[in-house]
């Protein structure tokens, strides 16, 4: 009888000692559930600060272009002074961003300079010809301290740590708005194809008469069938009086319609713009349409736009000459959508490229 009851009283106390282990296995698969959900938590707000950091690095780096105007940008090395502004605008987006609590400060390391393929995606870093930054954000030993698990402690784990990244790059405009275009001549896509950059000298190009490889470029009437030259006569005149709206371009899919030949007959109303619109210097900046071509032969028909470019008329010569000169210039476009082909003006807007 007495060995019975000892017999049921071990088993009791066995028992009592596996429901421990697995009460305490429990609760350390519970604790180690929550911590991975906050640790999951963590990573996603570091990602918010990364992309807000990012984004807000490239416009400033938008920002830095457009104050140096025309520039070789493809060869403008990044100075001390562009880097400070470029980390201090990163910085104060991802200090907003908080991750397990704390603001994120960023390290000047975790800001890296680049350009981006935009057929890849893939990111080069080097500091001349940047057109694209990556943002690291971190909860570690190194900036803004390992994050406190909150039951991992029962499991002997009392911190994690959490990273992310996030690049942002500037791009070739792809879609203006209607009025953005406010020149009805176009540039052959070819001139571009011989240039390691859109801004290398020379970039002066002959707006008319057009036709050969000194004035790779030609006259439309934007999207109206079908061109002639009483036509482009009356868009000057329309848009010397301001009263011609150019319509929504996105590249890829709109075709303007142009027209062969010098268009003499239209060169009194093309002077008579340019008078209107010149700058105290004689100059007229414009953007303009890059043309899907590859020669400079005079374009005819629907052709279709594949980027844009602007560009400064600097000089417009009367009768006998009959001459338009302009200089392709690299910058900014305030207006318009990124994404598309690089032909020296880049979106003011960035967008995040991984």
């Amino acid at each position: 009888m007495n060995a019975f009851v000892e017999t049921r009283s071990n088993q009791k106390g066995m028992i009592a000692a596996i429901a421990a282990v697995a009460l305490m296995a429990l609760f350390g698969f519970g604790a180690l559930a929550i911590d991975v959900g906050y640790m999951m938590t963590t990573r996603a707000e570091l990602q918010n600060a990364a992309d807000a950091g990012a984004l807000s690095a490239a416009h400033q780096l938008a920002n830095t272009y457009a104050t140096l105007g025309s520039i070789d940008r493809k060869n403008y090395v990044l100075t001390s002074g562009d880097k400070t502004l470029i980390l201090n605008e990163a910085g104060k987006f991802t200090k907003q961003n908080k991750a397990a609590g704390v603001d994120i400060l960023l390290k000047t390391t975790d800001l890296q300079y680049g350009t981006w393929s935009r057929s890849t995606g893939a990111l080069t870093y080097v500091s001349t010809g940047v057109d694209a930054v990556r943002v690291t954000t971190r909860r570690d030993t190194s900036a803004n301290g390992a994050v406190a698990t909150l039951l991992g402690g029962v499991l002997g784990v009392d911190t994690f740590v959490a990273s992310a990244t996030s690049a942002a790059g500037l791009s070739g405009i792809s879609e203006v708005p209607a009025g953005a275009g406010d020149f009805p001549v176009g540039i052959s896509k070819h001139w571009f194809q011989g240039k390691d950059s859109p801004c290398q000298s020379p970039t002066e190009i002959q707006l008319y008469p057009t036709g050969s490889l000194a004035g790779c470029a030609g006259w439309h009437t934007f999207d109206s069938w079908p061109a002639n030259a009483a036509k482009l006569r009356k868009i000057l005149d329309d848009m010397k009086y301001g009263t011609f709206t150019s319509p929504q371009i996105i590249a890829g899919t709109t075709q303007f319609v142009f027209i062969g030949g010098t268009v003499a007959t239209d060169f009194s109303n093309m002077q008579a713009l340019y008078d209107k619109k010149k700058d105290a210097s004689g100059q007229w900046l414009v953007h303009i349409p890059v043309y899907d071509s590859e020669d400079c032969s005079n374009p005819n028909d629907r052709i279709t736009i594949v980027g844009f470019a602007t560009a400064r008329i600097t000089q417009v010569l009367t009768a006998p000459d009959k001459l338009i000169k302009a200089n392709v210039e690299c910058g900014i476009m305030p207006m318009g959508k990124g994404n598309g082909t690089d032909y020296g003006t880049l979106a003011a807007a960035p967008s995040i490229i991984q």
